[in-house]
Parts: structure tokens; sequence; C-alpha cells
């Protein structure tokens, strides 16, 4: 039996096919918030987690990328910290991103995504989206590619205005980098089964 008091949650790839128990370990010794690893507290109630989301003058979203990984940059002086996290917040990993801002950043940020995202929006590029998906998983099947991160990006640029001809141009693009750093990765390692005596630096 996995011993849960001592899983690193971020990195215990164990947890992954089913993480459910170790959620309701969590719920067990405290059905509100609970401290895990890394210094973090992981709250485990769905009332509690509404109302850290929507007490934006309590919490940031400040590391909602990085997470635990990389410290704040600067030590926290008195109960408020906003104008040090002001400060100091270009110094966050990924604070451009929409994800990690905070009012009323993130509120202008949002004014202005949720004019692309509309339902017609999301509608007409639909029928790409499918298409695309499709593509991949014949590729994933044929075994042409074992995954690949890229479909949220096609599918957000569709939403965002790209045109179809525009993300197909993309796609494409990116297929043949991947043909040229898979044929890159074959030539290494037929240079790595040549005799060490008889290698020649400019192999390839």
């Amino acid at each position: 039996m996995t011993n849960f008091d001592s899983v690193d949650y971020f990195t215990d790839q164990s947890l992954i096919p089913n993480p459910h128990p170790y959620f309701d370990h969590l719920r067990a010794r405290n059905p509100t918030a609970c401290p895990i690893n890394n210094g973090v507290l992981a709250v485990t109630g769905w009332e509690s987690a509404n109302a850290v989301y929507k007490d934006v003058d309590s919490f940031s979203s400040c590391v909602a990328v990085a997470g635990p990984f990389t410290p704040i940059p600067f030590v926290p002086e008195g109960d408020d910290i906003c104008a040090q996290l002001e400060e100091h917040r270009t110094e966050i990993p990924m604070f451009e991103h929409m994800v990690t801002m905070d009012p009323p950043n993130h509120t202008d940020a949002r004014s202005l995504l949720s004019r692309l995202l509309t339902p017609k929006r999301l509608k007409e590029n639909e029928d790409f989206m499918w298409r695309l998906a499709d593509r991949h998983i014949d590729e994933f099947v044929a075994g042409a590619n074992d995954s690949d991160s890229r479909t949220p990006e096609y599918a957000h640029r569709g939403s965002a205005g790209e045109s179809q001809q525009c993300q197909l141009s993309r796609a494409q693009n990116f297929a043949r980098c991947d043909e040229f750093i898979a044929s890159a990765k074959v030539l290494s390692r037929r240079e790595n089964t040549i005799p060490r005596g008889h290698r020649r630096k400019d192999a390839y």
C-alpha cells in the first residue's frame, strides 16, 4: 500500500493513472486544506477551492505556471505582500502569461480575450479542430509521431482568429521540423556505432 504521506505530488508518476485515492487521503486528513510537500497547502474542499479562486485580495495566481519549484524573488515582509509582489512580478517565470496575472491586469486581458472566445467563433473553428485531431490521431496510430503538444495551440490560434490556411501551414512547418529532428537523431545513433578511432568530426 502506498504511503501517501511520503508521496511527492508534483513528481511521483504513480499518481498519474489514478490520483483519487491520494486526494481521498488528503481529505481524510483535513476536509478543507491539507499541507503537502514543497511548502504547498492543498485545498481539498470544493467550496473552499471556489472561495480561494474568488478571493483575489488574499491569493495570487503569480505562480500558477511555475508552482512551488521557483521561489518568490523576495523576502516577504509583513502580512500584506501585494506591493512587494508587484515590484518583483517581472522576475517570476511566465509573468507575462494571462494565467499568472492578477486583477486588474487579468480582468483587462480577459475582457479582450472574451471577445474572441465566443460561441460563434468556437463553432466556426470546430470543423478545423476535428480535422486536426483526426490527422494527429492517424499519425499517432501510424507511429509517425509519439505525441504532439501543439494541438491545443492550433485550436487556440483558430479561436483567436487565425485563418485555417495559416494554421495548416504552421502545422505542416512543424511536421517538417519534426521530420528533420527525427532524421538527425537517426544520424546521431549511427554516428555512435562508429568505432571511436574511425569517427570524423564532420561525419554529419
